[in-house]
């Protein structure tokens, strides 16, 4: 019983870095998924600052920066998938921020708008977070 346990533990251990290569697509990334990932953190944003300003401008202005960045000339697609009522009600950014990858700063714009995002094989999707459901009592 106690040899099951330890070979079990140690199946996990050795297992458990492929569950947590990325927080956003799962642990079953193609490998255009990690080579877009890659490229995300490596393109390093020498400075962001936006002020309530529209998340489709902000998109658009890190796509063009992205070309100029990459070395590859390449822009990065970015993608907001908005519902017909979030662009009557235009979503907002207020950022500043100095010297991190491209890959952190959609994450954080994500975030503070209440989106998520998901590396896909050519594109990076930002879409609204689905609304999180009650807790049952019990």
């Amino acid at each position: 019983m106690r040899k099951t346990f330890c070979f079990l533990l140690l199946v996990c251990i050795t297992l458990s870095p492929l569950f947590a290569q990325n927080k956003h697509a799962g642990p079953y990334m193609t490998e255009k998924q990690r080579t877009m990932e890659e490229k995300l953190r490596k393109i390093i944003v020498p400075e962001v600052n936006f002020e309530d300003a529209d998340i489709v401008s902000v998109v658009k202005y890190l796509s063009e920066l992205s070309a100029k960045l990459s070395g590859d000339g390449q822009k990065v697609n970015i993608v907001v998938a908005q519902s017909p009522e979030d662009k009557k009600n235009k979503i907002l950014v207020t950022l500043a921020l100095t010297n991190i990858p491209l890959y952190d700063v959609l994450n954080y714009m994500a975030m503070l708008t209440g989106m998520t995002m998901r590396v896909d094989e050519y594109a990076v999707i930002l879409k609204k977070a689905p609304p999180k459901q009650p807790e049952k009592k019990q």
